[in-house]
């Protein structure tokens, strides 16, 4: 069960709660500290004692009202810690005015799919914009692509218009996660 910081309704103190309007408290900010108010107007308040928490009424003029906050800065897992067997599997395509196709590429089995994507190989069409709105006919249009809904690979359901043939390189990004 899931206990909160709670302020009872006694003369003072602080206890644990699992719900209760003594739960709520509200931060208030002095310079580069904070205190906590609770519903009762008296703040959270370290006394000076060998240990224990209590309130107090005196805002940010007590000592012991106001915490510091300092940042935790956790290592972040590394992608082999959290991803094993990373690899990008390709497929190649050429297409002269082909009709609206459908692409899906699988990762190897026990991997899933992290994302794919797509990209124009043609020498003459690297470096053109990719905006389907704003495209010359020469170009691929991707209507949509998706992770599989069972993670399995990548699709996608495309149109080339080209008077020359034009190649397209799709890929998708397979691991096997933790």
């Amino acid at each position: 069960m899931t206990r909160y910081l709670h302020r009872p309704d006694s003369a003072q103190g602080v206890t644990t709660s699992a719900t209760g309007i003594g739960n709520e408290w509200t931060t208030e900010v002095a310079v580069d500290k904070l205190m906590l108010k609770s519903w009762k107007g008296d703040y959270l308040h370290r006394p000076n004692t060998v240990q224990g928490l209590t309130t107090e009424g005196n805002g940010a003029t007590s000592i012991g009202n106001t915490w510091t906050l300092e940042p935790v800065t956790a290592a972040a897992p590394t992608a082999s810690a959290a991803l094993e067997g990373y690899e990008i599997i390709t497929s190649d395509a050429s297409f002269t005015n082909v009709a609206p196709f459908a692409k899906t590429l699988n990762c190897p089995a026990g991997k899933k799919a992290l994302s794919g994507d797509w990209y124009n190989t043609t020498t003459s069409l690297l470096g053109q914009p990719q905006n389907p709105a704003t495209l010359p006919q020469d170009f691929l249009k991707v209507y949509t692509s998706y992770i599989l809904p069972n993670g399995s690979g990548w699709y996608a359901y495309a149109s080339f218009l080209s008077s020359a043939q034009s190649q397209v390189r799709f890929y998708a990004v397979c691991a096997t996660a933790k």
